[in-house]
């Protein structure tokens, strides 16, 4: 089976690259091509393509002589990430607090988190392009991080009728006070479970989050945006066999958004 299409097998390609996280690995000149061969063949045979052509391999040099460091260009989402072969391994102090409170209709939880980083590995946008692209960099510095959630679960007094109500907010800086990039800001979500039988069950979930503001240089801000999604399961047999039937609408409204997570939000 052969790969006709360039534009098919560099979104292949990619994938292979992401799944193994080789944004910032480094490989001995002498076998880098063998290396990165060997990977993507194996692949290719386990998703069932026979051969291949090689595209979108993009490698740079080190200033150390037999050293380089994989390059991952990502069109799809519009980045080149850069690699660091300077990192070094993260050392931290993490501290968690959970409190939950159970009774037999309801529960609540709080759950608190504070982790104080030495050495945070985390990928940066930067104000350089590269083939029309911009460049995310692979960046390292001392951070801290803490934050919470709250959540509520409730049986009500009908039977086919529970909810959850949540509520969750992380802050992140690093040592210099300089807020740290791809931070979700504070969400709320409310989910209504119906019951109508053992058979069948309805969801009605509403999310809701807020503007994220406290953003790193050359990242984006990212306004607030609340969304509706409704899903169902229908238990039910065909031919003497259980069958399960799931559907769900996300976004009911068709609402326009970017969520301060998503990767495509600057892919133009």
């Amino acid at each position: 089976y052969h790969i006709d299409s360039v534009k098919a097998f560099k979104t292949l390609l990619l994938k292979i690259i992401e799944y193994y996280k080789y944004q910032f690995i480094t490989f001995d000149t002498r076998s880098i091509k063998d290396n990165v061969k060997i990977m993507v063949e194996k692949e290719l045979r386990n998703m069932g393509f026979g051969s291949y052509q090689s595209h979108n391999m993009v490698f740079q040099e080190k200033p150390k002589k037999g050293d380089i460091v994989l390059i991952a260009i990502k069109p799809y989402i519009g980045r080149y990430e850069k690699g660091n072969v300077n990192l070094v391994a993260e050392k931290s102090f993490q501290t968690d607090i959970s409190f939950d409170i159970n009774n037999e209709d309801s529960s609540v939880s709080f759950n608190l988190f504070y982790n104080d980083i030495s050495d945070y590995i985390y990928i940066s946008p930067s104000s350089d392009r590269e083939e029309g692209f911009a460049v995310y960099d692979y960046m390292q510095q001392d951070s801290e991080l803490y934050g919470g959630e709250i959540s509520f679960d409730k049986k009500t007094g009908f039977d086919w009728l529970s909810y959850n109500t949540s509520l969750e907010y992380i802050f992140a800086e690093s040592a210099d006070g300089e807020a740290l990039p791809f931070i979700s800001p504070l969400t709320f979500n409310q989910v209504f479970n119906i019951d109508f039988s053992s058979n069948y069950s309805f969801e009605i979930d509403f999310l809701a989050k807020a503007k994220q503001g406290r953003v790193s240089m050359f990242e984006e801000e990212t306004d607030g945006y609340s969304i509706l999604n409704l899903s169902g399961n229908w238990m039910t047999s065909f031919l003497d066999n259980d069958l399960n039937i799931f559907w769900s609408i996300d976004n009911v409204f068709d609402k326009e958004y970017y969520d301060h997570l998503s990767r495509l939000k600057t892919a133009g």
